[in-house]
């Protein structure tokens, strides 16, 4: 979480002009927690160790791949490629600026959608949504219709909309 109970109380007496945020799924309910904390614009970006700034968010928020630095393929669960507008399985990326140690279609679990039409902002690059990581996703059996949802969503649910700050979550087989 991007922000304590005692930022949103105000006693930090800090007056940010802009957050910048990088290395996990910023979700909605974090972001605006965090404008209404602190007054002001919260900005993130796709990145990881590996490659880089994968993508800036523009003023749509959407995530506009670094095409100049990086190439991003959106694949399935057996590595084929996903069309636009699809919830890819994960990701390969390759490094485009590293040159002594190259990274070449390093897999991730990370799962997104590319979209291919134009974005307002005027950018020409493709973007992205963000879905979270294959290995994170939740599925809930109800009536043999499968259900899924994110760990991060789910920790968002119990965390905002209860008291709860410390819980556990056991998963037995078979119920």
């Amino acid at each position: 979480d991007i922000i304590t109970e005692e930022q949103e109380k105000g006693t930090l007496h800090i007056s940010p002009i802009l957050i910048c945020t990088a290395g996990e799924y910023l979700d909605n309910i974090s972001r605006e927690r965090a404008e209404k904390a602190f007054h002001c614009s919260v900005y993130t970006n796709y990145s990881c160790t590996e490659g880089g700034i994968i993508a800036n968010e523009c003023r749509y928020k959407h995530l506009h791949v670094n095409e100049d630095n990086i190439i991003l393929e959106a694949i399935d669960k057996d590595l084929n490629p996903v069309p636009p507008g699809t919830l890819s399985d994960g990701v390969l990326i390759t490094n485009l600026s590293n040159k002594i140690s190259p990274i070449i279609r390093y897999r991730m679990s990370d799962q997104i959608i590319v979209h291919d039409e134009p974005c307002p902002c005027g950018n020409k690059s493709k973007w992205i949504e963000i879905n979270g990581r294959s290995g994170d996703i939740l599925t809930f059996n109800r009536n043999g219709e499968p259900y899924k949802i994110g760990s991060l969503a789910l920790f968002n649910c119990i965390y905002h909309l209860s008291s709860l700050r410390r819980f556990q979550i056991i998963l037995h087989p078979n119920n």
